[in-house]
């Protein structure tokens, strides 16, 4: 098996909530803000897209049926 080295990560946790936050809520007026936060949120979402793309599977799985009246639990 391979290791895989692991580096510090490009923004903190603390960062990617800011840049949540002023995406969210914030002045779209100050360009250079709203570049770097959409760039913290690119990188967060290349980051997990194996994870969010296993969720949204899962998710298919549970709400399609609920919205067809056919539920059935996993």
């Amino acid at each position: 098996m391979d290791i895989v080295q692991v580096g510090k990560p490009k923004f903190s946790g603390k960062q990617i909530k800011k840049a949540g936050k002023f995406l969210a809520f914030g002045d779209y007026e100050d360009n250079s803000t709203f570049n770097h936060c959409f760039d913290v949120l690119v990188f967060w979402r290349s980051e997990h897209s194996d994870s969010l793309e296993i969720a949204f599977t899962l998710l298919q799985k549970v709400v399609f049926p609920i919205e067809k009246g056919r539920y059935r639990p996993i």
